[in-house]
């Protein structure tokens, strides 16, 4: 190292300390106006104000923050400012020496009239348009008990994990297809919109469109024209799921149904739990009752209008016999047939419910493990020496802790 390297010798802390007082002292960093968008905007239950600027033209971007004292004084009230904003900010430069954090500390805040944010400008005139030509209005409903699942998400992340997770968990038998893309970049819309459209090609019962949180540019490419129209095509019904619950984008609007989150989108496309598919069993069975009590109607009554034909007794009791071994002969096959039908589908529905049971598990060698009447998940769960209860597919048995391994 250079004698003047050493001389200059500077521990992390009084380096940030030293930059961060030169900010406070110099006029240029500490009395400045600065201009921008805002691209995130969060008020804290302490009062203060966290927020992101960003420039209107390049990308560039700026942590900001505002006290409470100062919002307080603010002259345009703190809660009419959003996201989008095109605003000018009075303060300084300040190191956050804990993290080494450059943020922005703006002493007061206001709109800046002449500038509205280009980026919401342009999303809420494309926004206005796709709902004029009706890109919106699609609201189909999951049907029936879906086994074919589509997702369309980023691989590897733990969205994916958490829908899949959902799944096993509320309907083991279901089959999901995922199709990955990116979900973020420049080239993020058109693989959103591909994936999309290779989903909507495997006749799936339901599609998932998830991506996790985000700031807004996180989230920008699923406000992409492309995207939404694509997701207006499809035609299996579209479950979107981006970002949190608080976030809409044009992909939301434009699916069928809008979860608000990726483990929300799983719930909506699985039967809720086995009184679920119970009620599916009652409302085949109902169906079926429906069409036998409306077959024989018909029946009846075309037996009664016959009365009004009799030629002779003869003729009558003959031709009725006739026509009551024909509805007879219609009604048993159709009986059969649909009873044959049903029947398989209750035998499938069946092993659904036998496959949602815990003592099927039990009967491949698992075992359920209690402490004092609570199921035990964990091995911190426990100490040594604690006896627990093992429950079994056939009786169960005690035992007591000698071993704990993480």
């Amino acid at each position: 190292m250079s004698e003047t390297a050493i001389n200059n010798r500077f521990s992390v802390a009084a380096l940030t300390g030293k930059l961060n007082e030169s900010f406070k002292k110099s006029p240029l960093y500490s009395n400045l106006i600065l201009s921008g968008e805002v691209t995130s905007f969060n008020i804290w239950s302490s009062g203060h104000i966290y927020f992101t600027l960003r420039d209107y033209d390049k990308d560039a971007i700026i942590n900001c923050i505002m006290w409470k004292g100062h919002a307080d004084k603010n002259k345009t009230p703190i809660r009419d400012f959003k996201v989008g904003d095109a605003v000018e900010l009075l303060g300084g430069l300040d190191l956050f020496l804990p993290k080494g954090e450059l943020k922005f500390q703006a002493r007061c805040i206001q709109v800046d009239a002449e500038r509205v944010g280009q980026a919401a400008l342009n999303l809420k005139l494309l926004t206005e348009r796709l709902h004029k030509e009706g890109v919106f209005e699609k609201n189909r409903q999951v049907r029936g008990i879906p086994s074919r699942i589509a997702v369309v998400t980023s691989q590897g992340g733990a969205v994916f994990h958490d829908i899949k997770t959902t799944l096993e968990r509320r309907y083991p038998l279901a089959v999901i297809y995922p199709f990955w893309t990116r979900v973020q970049g420049a080239d993020a819309p058109e693989s959103i919109g591909m994936a999309i459209a290779r989903a909507d090609t495997i006749n799936a019962d339901v599609l998932i469109v998830a991506r996790g949180g985000g700031s807004k540019e996180d989230l920008s490419a699923f406000n992409d024209e492309r995207v939404a129209r694509t997701v207006y095509s499809c035609r299996t019904v579209v479950i979107s799921a981006v970002g949190h619950e608080t976030d809409w984008s044009l992909c939301d609007y434009a699916a069928d149904l809008r979860a608000p989150t990726p483990t929300g989108a799983a719930e909506l496309a699985s039967p809720r739990d086995v009184a679920s598919i119970s009620a599916h069993l009652d409302g085949l069975s109902a169906h079926l009752s429906g069409l036998v009590r409306r077959k024989l109607q018909v029946t009846v009554q075309r037996l009664e209008n016959q009365k009004s034909r009799v030629i002779s007794p003869e003729q009558y009791i003959a031709r009725q016999k006739n026509h009551l071994n024909y509805c007879a002969v219609t009604v048993a096959r159709t009986i059969q047939t649909t009873m044959s039908r049903k029947a398989a589908q209750l035998s499938e529905l069946s092993n659904v419910t036998d496959a949602l049971s815990p003592y099927n598990v039990f009967r491949r060698g698992f075992a359920a493990v209690r402490k004092d009447g609570t199921a035990i998940t964990t091995a911190q769960a426990v100490a040594l020496g604690d006896t627990v209860e093992i429950l079994l597919s056939k009786g169960k048995l005690s035992a007591s802790i000698t071993g704990i391994t993480d």
